[in-house]
């Protein structure tokens, strides 16, 4: 589902030295330092550039190989990339080395769409040998782990991996603003079939329902009951991953405002467009960066997600 860029905000435990819960998007904008400090970034410049901005939280940051070409369009592994490995690999290990970066993101549903399941490991472990100190991130669709990984499990050089699987189609929930959607769905999946995915040293990331509304991809009750109930969600997700050590991060769809889809153009897919849950989380985020909310050590990340 990469039609294009969506998909990419993070709420998560800290990364060592500080504590509590972060926010972080993919491509951040500038307004969003002092409560994010967390990016996934297609560009070298753009994240060299929020690492060094006066005051910058962005601390914590993923380049998307995807952005690289890494990945053919039609999600394959592309033929060439021990030689985009071997390009690229110095640039990875300077960035890793000089912290802009802490590691990178093999991609979005690449199962999901196609990619073997040889390739994606033979993937993994080349990006894993160009820059052995990065951590390795993967995100897939939820189908995908309920059949296309079997006893495998998920490649060993991951360290994070998370799906996408969201509530707005849920018809249970469509007409309940309180629905625990969370409890009741979301969280027995997780521990049913992406739990038993991980090898030992290997985290997870949440990601909730978070978005602006469309008829599309909205409950039937309409955009205030869509709004409502991705708002009740957000604490009850919070509280799931700070409780689990396992949980590495809560991800969010893109937060600020991204292109419109072709195949969808009454769809806003950002967190942002969606004012009850964008005020929540942020407001979670500030008591956060205030040193309110503290919990534990752990890691704060972003995604990048399609749709």
């Amino acid at each position: 589902m990469r039609a294009l860029f969506s998909l990419g905000v993070a709420l998560a435990f800290a990364a060592s030295g500080v504590s509590g819960r972060f926010f972080g998007s993919y491509n951040p904008a500038t307004n969003q330092n002092g409560w994010a400090n967390s990016g996934l970034w297609t560009s070298v410049g753009d994240v060299v550039a929020a690492r060094t901005m006066p005051g910058s939280t962005f601390t914590q940051n993923f380049l998307d190989l995807q952005a690289f070409g890494f990945v053919t369009g039609s999600y394959g592994l592309a033929p060439n990339s021990q030689q985009l490995f071997a390009q690229y690999g110095p640039l990875f290990q300077s960035l890793q080395g000089n912290g802009t970066i802490i590691g990178l993101q093999l991609g979005d549903e690449l199962r999901c769409h196609g990619m073997s399941q040889d390739d994606l490991h033979t993937y993994a472990q080349q990006a894993k040998a160009a820059c052995p100190a990065c951590q390795l991130w993967l995100n897939e669709c939820h189908g995908t782990v309920m059949n296309k990984f079997g006893h495998f499990g998920v490649p060993p050089e991951l360290t994070y991996f998370s799906i996408d699987y969201y509530s707005f189609a849920d018809h249970q929930c469509a007409q309940n603003v309180k629905c625990d959607w969370v409890g009741q769905t979301l969280k027995p999946f997780y521990n049913q079939y992406v739990i038993p995915l991980l090898r030992s040293g290997q985290s997870y990331f949440i990601v909730p329902s978070c978005s602006g509304w469309s008829a599309h991809h909205a409950p039937s009750c309409g955009v205030h009951c869509h709004y409502a109930q991705s708002r009740h969600q957000a604490p009850h997700v919070a509280d799931w991953c700070q409780n689990d050590g396992q949980c590495a991060g809560i991800m969010f769809w893109y937060w600020q405002p991204i292109p419109t889809s072709p195949s969808c153009p009454q769809c806003n897919w950002a967190c942002a467009a969606n004012p009850d849950s964008a005020q929540t989380f942020q407001a979670i985020g500030q008591q956060i960066m205030l040193g309110k909310r503290d919990h534990k050590d752990n890691r704060v990340f972003n995604h990048s997600r399609s749709v």
